[in-house]
């Protein structure tokens, strides 16, 4: 068994970008810090300041936005131009997956900063490739994961609450999707282990999603924000590394990977994504209108999409039939324990939208009766 289960060093706390600089002096003196512009202003000067007083050198790399050949080629170029010997890899999941992959092939330490918990990849020993107007081209493993993860929780509850939301559809996807392939896995305790901690997962996600979601939106690092981060970047993490590979992987990853490279579906995240692709499981799968419903009143509480037309991406006829054949030609459709077709997936893809409308609409019903019995 050779098993790459954690990053050496996890710490999250809240305030803990005050203190990045004496972290990082352990793993060199010259930093690479790969972030884009927008998260580059939020904590470059903040780290850098602490560097000085420790007499390192800190160098920022201007992440491009897509985690592709070309832009791990630049960061390492930049490596190599300047001397670094360490990379920090800061921001979303693509700046960290690019920073994580460039530090493994010029064997540095590299060091993940996320600012947001909107996808395990700061624990993560692999990363999903894409080109560079991104479509996705598979996913790459490792062997290693970070040397150190540095997790300040409130930097991320300073963010966007769509992204907390996002990362809790990813989490929700290693139970929903982890419990469906359960069946086609060879069953030893560490893919057991991955299956119980999902179930974990879930219900940690149903207990403290909505009220993080609740305080994310007013800039509170809450008991709860602490627990969802926790559970979106290192429970999710974890137990990525325990199930391997497939444990994951059914119609919802499926889906997520053939929207990449859709320009429609360029402003959408991975995690808004493959929630609506649970969703589309769950039709796929023949579930009660009662689960679906209770899933769709859950997704309202924390914030998730419930279709793609709920995003303001509505696909034509033509480029429905497109995605559909990109999703039954991923092999991770057929980790299904049936067989799925190009015209099934279409008209689950639809039954869902319309399930959604019909949900939505006695939602407003019930909300205006609710409204004017308090008048």
């Amino acid at each position: 068994m050779n098993l790459v289960l954690a990053p050496q060093n996890y710490i999250q706390e809240r305030g803990l970008i005050h203190k990045v600089g004496k972290l990082l002096k352990d793993y060199g003196k010259r930093p690479l810090l790969v972030a884009d512009s927008f998260v580059t202003e939020i904590v470059k000067n903040v780290i850098n300041k602490q560097l000085e007083k420790l007499r390192l050198s800190l160098t920022a790399f201007t992440f491009g936005g897509e985690c592709c050949e070309e832009e791990i080629g630049r960061v390492m170029d930049t490596v190599k131009k300047n001397g670094n010997d360490l990379i920090v890899g800061c921001g979303g999941g693509k700046a960290i997956d690019t920073a994580k992959a460039a530090a493994f092939y010029k064997g540095l330490p590299f060091v993940s900063l996320p600012t947001s918990a909107a996808t395990c990849a700061a624990w993560s020993s692999s990363y999903p490739l894409y080109s560079m107007s991104g479509s996705y081209l598979g996913t790459r493993e490792l062997g290693k994961t970070p040397d150190l993860v540095l997790v300040d929780t409130e930097v991320i509850a300073r963010a966007p609450s769509r992204l907390l939301s996002s990362g809790m559809g990813d989490s929700l996807a290693k139970w929903y999707e982890g419990k469906t392939v359960f069946h086609l896995l060879k069953k030893d305790l560490l893919v057991d282990l991955a299956l119980n901690l999902s179930g974990y997962l879930y219900r940690v996600i149903k207990r403290f999603g909505p009220g993080a979601k609740i305080d994310v939106d007013k800039n509170i690092c809450s008991m709860e924000v602490d627990s969802i981060v926790q559970a979106n970047i290192l429970i999710a993490g974890l137990i990525g590394r325990l199930g391997g590979k497939n444990f994951r992987s059914a119609a919802a990853h499926a889906f997520n990977y053939a929207l990449c490279g859709i320009p429609k579906a360029a402003r959408t995240l991975h995690g808004e994504r493959v929630a609506i692709g649970i969703l589309i499981q769950f039709i796929l799968e023949g579930r009660k209108e009662k689960e679906l419903t209770e899933i769709l009143q859950f997704y309202r509480k924390i914030g998730l999409p419930c279709s793609m037309e709920e995003l303001g991406v509505y696909f034509t006829m033509d480029e429905l039939k497109e995605v559909s054949a990109r999703v039954c030609g991923d092999s991770r459709i057929r980790n299904l324990p049936f067989s799925v077709d190009e015209d099934m997936f279409q008209n689950a893809f639809l039954e869902l939208n319309n399930f959604v409308k019909k949900f939505t609409s006695e939602e407003n019903l019930y909300d205006t009766i609710g409204a004017s019995k308090k008048g």
